[in-house]
């Protein structure tokens, strides 16, 4: 997989009370990231040489002209002598990629692993103060936080920054998703296999999906499909990342050839909410899923059949927002025909969708 690729390495989305929140895995170069970013984190080792914002900096210094020394002497936030963290004014994100810098400080000759997640939670603490002060962070996006500390492994590092980030956007509700970038293809190949573990997904879950011939032939065809009529798609309405850049996700990811099982759920339920979102309007969009589901069928947008089909791809879907639960004891494991009707379904409801849009500008033209 190119370094520069343009889709995840691995996913998790996990429900709160304020939505569906992610954590996604990168294998990608951090000061050429392709998504905006609200708040760029980054760590300064003391004593080791290799310290990420030093790397950072000079590149940095080399496109911009602004050294981070100067950033952080004109900081918003300056928590440094207290909680080791601090945060930057305003960037333009057109310009830089992101809004804002945050710095993590860390000794790396005595830091524990308790230091370690009392930093990444001193942080989240500064975003929520941030937020108190009218400063909006939706999403964080960082580098291997630790990779450079000997006495930390990379699973509890691993570990530490799943369960903070997690514990985070539970508690936070603007901040929607965190990004953990890296260019260095052992180390985030290694954390893409322990984030596996630590989701308890199973040998299915991680197998290509393209694998299966069935699968692929389905899916090279919804591939064509939905790069013919992705033109027809108003990109005024979808500002946010997940609304019709779900439709260049999937594109890229069938165009990669590298989809696991988990992945084409979590795809999945996001290409169903947008067409759900491109359909149905602001109407359909404040709801849950399953209410989203009912007002396409109540209000006969969509048929029953179809809604069917919409419920199926749902509950595979929650199965990936849940699945580091326990599971139901007398359940049995997935297989390869759970993934064909996953992919039927979903074909299913592209054709639905690209015969609506059809009609709807028939009509339109008339």
């Amino acid at each position: 997989m190119n370094k520069h690729t343009k889709v995840y390495l691995n996913r998790n989305e996990f429900g709160t009370v304020s939505g569906i929140k992610f954590i996604e895995l990168h294998y990608a170069d951090l000061t050429e990231f392709y998504y905006p970013i609200d708040l760029l984190v980054l760590a300064s080792y003391k004593y080791h040489e290799g310290s990420t914002i030093k790397a950072f900096e000079e590149s940095f210094l080399e496109k911009y002209g602004i050294s981070i020394d100067n950033i952080k002497n004109n900081a918003e936030i300056d928590l440094t002598k207290s909680l080791g963290v601090w945060m930057s004014k305003e960037f333009d994100v057109e310009k830089v990629g992101f809004k804002r810098m945050a710095c993590i400080e860390l000794d790396d000759r005595t830091i524990t692993t308790d230091c370690f997640r009392e930093r990444i939670r001193n942080l989240f603490a500064m975003v929520n103060l941030a937020d108190g002060i009218d400063i909006d962070i939706e999403n964080i996006a960082m580098p291997v936080m630790g990779s450079c500390l000997k006495k930390i492994s990379s699973d509890e590092i691993l570990g530490v920054l799943i369960e903070q980030s997690r514990k985070a956007m539970e508690n936070t509700c603007k901040l929607d998703g965190l990004y953990i970038v890296d260019n260095d293809r052992e180390r985030v190949m290694k954390f893409d296999r322990k984030m596996n573990e630590i989701l308890n997904r199973s040998d299915i879950d991680q197998e290509n999906v393209f694998s299966d011939e069935q699968c692929d032939e389905i899916l090279c065809d919804m591939w064509s499909k939905l790069k013919y009529y992705r033109e027809q798609v108003s990109s005024g309405k979808f500002k946010r990342r997940d609304r019709s850049d779900v439709l260049i996700e999937f594109e890229a990811r069938i165009e990669s050839r590298e989809l696991r099982q988990f992945e084409l759920c979590v795809l999945a339920r996001k290409l169903l909410e947008f067409i759900i979102y491109d359909i149905g309007g602001e109407k359909a969009g404040n709801r849950n899923l399953f209410q989203k589901i009912e007002y396409m069928r109540k209000s006969s947008l969509a048929s029953q059949r179809i809604t069917a089909y919409m419920h199926t791809i749902r509950t595979f879907g929650n199965s990936e927002v849940h699945n580091d639960e326990i599971d139901v004891e007398n359940s049995i494991p997935e297989n390869d025909l759970d993934r064909q009707i996953l992919v039927e379904s979903l074909s299913r409801i592209v054709d639905y969708w690209i015969s609506y849009k059809y009609r709807y500008h028939k009509k339109l033209n008339k």
